[in-house]
């Protein structure tokens, strides 16, 4: 289930120039947010539930980018996460859904890989969340 580094980095180079072009444009980003939450809500659940979590994370944290309520994410963290959510909800890929048990091996791997790459960032936002659900609570 372990993609390599190299293999991983040529797909994302192949997602990298469409993430960087809708970045800007608030509606096709949140087009793409929109279709990644579906996905991943129509997923069966199991043993790799914490992956899909990080698509439904990587939803979230875009939302608030987009909004302009979380902007101390790097550039270069919000375009893994774009070109990582075009993969995950892309029509065309390595391993085909219809063939049982594979079909999402190639997801799982490039949003694993994202998330290990980006942990940092993803930590500063989950404090900052965290800091901010405390004072809407008081």
């Amino acid at each position: 289930m372990h993609m390599s580094a190299e293999n991983q980095n040529r797909l994302y180079q192949s997602f990298e120039k469409k993430a960087e072009k809708i970045i800007d444009n608030n509606e096709k980003t949140s087009k793409l947010l929109d279709e990644a939450l579906f996905k991943v809500e129509n997923i069966s659940k199991g043993p790799v539930d914490e992956v899909w979590d990080h698509v439904i994370l990587f939803v979230e944290l875009m939302k608030d980018w987009i909004t302009g309520k979380y902007r101390n994410m790097p550039i270069g963290s919000i375009i893994m996460i774009v070109a990582t959510l075009l993969y995950f909800c892309s029509k065309k890929k390595r391993i085909p859904k219809f063939i049982l048990g594979m079909g999402y091996i190639d997801d799982i791997a490039m949003i694993s890989f994202t998330f290990r790459q980006i942990q940092t960032d993803i930590d500063k936002y989950l404090v900052w969340r965290n800091i901010r659900d405390i004072n809407s609570s008081i």
